[in-house]
């Protein structure tokens, strides 16, 4: 029995007196052959509690089963779509490799034309001086060099890149446009 407990019953020892054989010293006035009986009873209870209802062991049953066959159908769905995607993903590569196979053959294609382009145009410009004026290769060339296009607002980007001139060079646009469809003769 600890200090404060037994000084506490030495004061009331006066006021309780008949109820002094009645105490026991157990922590909370508990009897001790008593406490040995309630943990007996007690053991049983939780026995008792252990064991579920069948309706809740059917459910947890259910519950469990169906939580398994949620699972077996998101695994499908993930194996299929990680399948659709490996298709997917083949299918593209094989567009890929042949789409780049096309544009390697069209550029070299492009290429082997631009190199004849530029050689024939080489071998005219190397040789202006002997070359006929009425040769419409020679026109052909000159109007290669100069922008021909007509701009939106009119005007021909051939003299004047900026908009400060405003030059008009229709009439020379046309000119050279006539010597390349018609080159003129040459007399003999």
């Amino acid at each position: 029995m600890d200090e404060f407990t037994s000084a506490f019953l030495s004061r009331g020892k006066d006021e309780l007196k008949d109820a002094g054989a009645d105490i026991s010293y157990t922590p909370f006035g508990v009897d001790s052959a008593k406490a040995v009986e309630s943990n007996n009873s007690n053991s049983h209870q939780f026995q008792t509690a252990d064991t579920e209802p069948e309706s809740v062991t059917k459910w947890r049953q259910e519950y469990n089963a169906n939580i398994k066959k949620r699972d077996a159908t998101e695994a499908k769905k993930i194996s299929g779509m990680k399948e659709s995607a490996e298709k997917e993903l083949v299918d593209w590569q094989a567009w890929y490799k042949k789409n780049l196979v096309n544009a390697h053959q069209e550029n070299l294609a492009h290429e082997g034309e631009l190199q004849a382009q530029r050689d024939k145009t080489t071998l005219l410009s190397q040789s202006v001086a002997k070359v006929n004026p009425s040769d419409s290769a020679i026109w052909e060339r000159v109007c290669q060099l100069c922008d021909l296009t007509v701009s939106s607002t009119g005007d021909s980007t051939f003299a004047s890149k900026s908009s400060s001139q405003s030059k008009d060079v229709t009439r020379f646009r046309s000119l050279l446009l006539s010597l390349k469809n018609n080159p003129p003769r040459t007399a003999q």
